[in-house]
């Protein structure tokens, strides 16, 4: 027996998503800056904090230069006593309102460093609860690679979008009010002459972001497009080597690259215009300014002191200006990406739990499909007014050609789709009024395609029941017979299976598909070809252990090898998503229909078409 430190199973991590304000899925945000609101309402002293200390700290640093550059440069006109008792003076106030804020930045960037990473860590979780929480069809729609995209542009964004855009504007539009007063104070006409190239900067960045922010969205959407198909083609290698079709794949992937270069080019090419229009307005500016500045101090209307802070103040306006353009183009960037990703995962939900709905409480294991009716898309009925009763403890076996909707009935009793019409029940129960969660714990579900964590094999196992311990889930995997298996490997349970159970065959990750289902322990059981993978020999061997997992249990098995179905209590055949024909093996055999003729076209047990 293979020993674990706690003797536990890995459990699955607690969700800290509703315990944040307003975080629940019922209520969740409909806007990305509502999400960021309720987001910071739940860690307030950390948006007032990082407000007040950041816009104070801006202030300073645009303020402190030309103030300070002003002070030194009055030394040159003082002309009256005790010269470097004024000198002294001078240098210690500069002295002290340079040093004096680097405290107040290393406290404010400690607490940041403390928070942020928590906040990103609240915020992923959050967002990765709501996908969790997505429809199954969501899924079958985006790749990996995109959906992680989309996830990363909105908690990546949030605090530049958010604190960070407040503090910086903030801080900008005081500093600079301070220094136009302290400039008006000298000459007007200067401080007039700076506040002009402001106003004509400010109007130019606003007039822009719509524009930016469109180049900006379009880039992003094909950028996350880039990297779902690069996500897609690494996770499907095996398929690229087997088929040694590495080049066809970057032919692939190099059309999605020409539409990203396309869209970052469109959006470079109006940032580099709109930079170089302000740079030519810049210079023009500044050469403006310091020709007036040289004309006052020849007409003795500004001494050196004014003339010092007139260039201070300009150097301060002009890279805060430069500053405040990049924050609103960052920040149009960031929105513009952010809003797009929120848009495509914050999709409406066509499955959720109702209001009030109770768990649902299975005490004997009835199922009844009561006339219902279910498509894909408009065009084609896949389940057509099916009904069906399975009473409590007992075994139906489903066969039908391909697309007879044997998978998709499967899909319906997880409710990973909700029919169109009818309803199903479980227990007298309708499946849409209870929890869902609730309902899927009472199932336990063998696909015919198993994908595995890339995790070891006892916590593969173990996911099927958090808290279970190395014995229990050791015997289950010796009744699914891969014990053996799994003692063979370099570690024993302690084997890491590689993404999706790369590492195993298909036989041996049914195999450890049937022993989570055995560990789980609950009345209603569906197996979906899960035997399809195996040998005849592996089968019958683990066909023993479904006689001991199956009883008692309401189970459901769909089965292409019919041989397989020969003990079960029912076989149901489903013929253009309809029952044509139930009853036991040998009953349906007698009446030479559908059933008789699939039986005589298996060869080794297959059905042949």
């Amino acid at each position: 027996m293979q020993k674990s430190q706690n003797n536990r199973a890995t459990s699955r991590p607690t969700s800290t998503a509703g315990k944040t304000k307003g975080g629940s899925f019922q209520k969740f945000p409909k806007t990305l800056f509502g999400f960021y609101w309720t987001i910071l309402k739940s860690h307030r002293w950390y948006a007032i904090t990082t407000a007040v200390t950041g816009v104070v700290l801006n202030v300073l640093g645009i303020v402190i230069y030309p103030f300070t550059m002003s002070k030194i440069y009055s030394v040159f006109d003082y002309s009256g006593p005790d010269f470097w008792d004024y000198v002294g003076g001078v240098m210690l106030l500069v002295g002290v309102l340079y040093l004096g804020i680097i405290p107040l930045r290393m406290l404010r960037d400690a607490y940041a460093s403390r928070m942020r990473p928590r906040i990103s860590q609240e915020i992923r979780t959050i967002l990765y609860d709501r996908l969790f929480a997505s429809d199954y069809r969501f899924f079958l729609d985006k790749n990996t690679g995109y959906i992680q995209n989309q996830v990363s542009n909105i908690y990546n964004r949030f605090h530049s979008l958010t604190t960070g855009i407040v503090v910086q504007v903030l801080g900008i539009i005081v500093g600079l009010s301070i220094i136009f007063e302290m400039m008006g104070r000298v000459n007007m006409y200067v401080a007039l002459i700076i506040c002009g190239y402001g106003f004509f900067t400010l109007v130019w960045h606003l007039l822009s972001m719509r524009r930016r922010a469109r180049l900006s969205s379009a880039a992003s959407k094909v950028h996350s497009k880039l990297q779902g198909t690069l996500s897609d083609s690494i996770l499907n290698f095996t398929t690229v080597k087997i088929f040694a079709s590495a080049d066809q794949e970057q032919g692939h992937i190099a059309k999605d690259k020409d539409d990203h270069l396309r869209a970052s080019w469109s959006a470079d090419r109006f940032r580099m215009l709109s930079e170089q229009l302000l740079a030519f307005a810049q210079d023009v500016a500044r050469l403006g300014l310091i020709f007036f500045c040289i004309y006052l101090f020849y007409k003795g209307e500004m001494g050196v002191g004014g003339f010092a802070l007139a260039l201070a103040a300009w150097n301060r306006f002009e890279m805060q200006f430069i500053r405040f353009g990049n924050i609103l183009t960052g920040a149009t960037t960031d929105y513009a990406e952010a809003k797009q990703a929120w848009g495509e995962i914050m999709v409406p939900q066509s499955i959720g739990d109702k209001p009030g709905a109770k768990p649902l409480a299975v005490k004997r294991g009835a199922i009844e499909l009561r006339d219902i009716s279910f498509r894909y898309n408009p065009k084609k009925w896949v389940i057509s007014n099916l009904s069906l009763k399975i009473k409590p403890g007992e075994k139906i076996g489903i066969v039908g050609l391909s697309g007879a909707g044997k998978t998709t009935l499967s899909h319906l009793l997880l409710r990973l789709f909700d029919v169109q019409h009818g309803g199903i029940f479980v227990d007298g129960q309708n499946i849409k009024n209870v929890q869902q969660n609730s309902l899927r714990r009472q199932i336990a579900f063998v696909p015919q395609d198993m994908s595995l964590f890339n995790r070891t094999l006892r916590q593969n196992i173990g996911y099927a029941r958090p808290g279970a311990t190395d014995k229990e889930i050791e015997r289950a995997a010796k009744l699914a017979d891969v014990h053996d298996f799994i003692m063979s490997t370099e570690k024993g349970y302690d084997t890491v299976v590689g993404g999706r159970g790369l590492k195993l065959s298909g036989g041996q990750k049914q195999r450890i598909a049937i022993a989570r289902a055995i560990l789980k322990n609950v009345p209603i059981l569906i197996l979906d070809e899960a035997t399809s993978a195996l040998d005849s020999e592996t089968e019958a061997t683990i066909q023993k252990s479904f006689d001991v997992l199956m009883k008692g249990r309401t189970t459901i098995a769909i089965a292409h090898r019919l041989s397989t179905l020969r003990k079960m209590d029912r076989i149901v055949v489903m013929d253009k998503g309809t029952v044509a024909e139930q009853g036991t093996h040998a009953a349906l055999l007698k009446k030479n229909g559908i059933y008789a003729r699939l039986w005589k076209m298996q060869s080794g047990g297959f059905i042949q078409g």
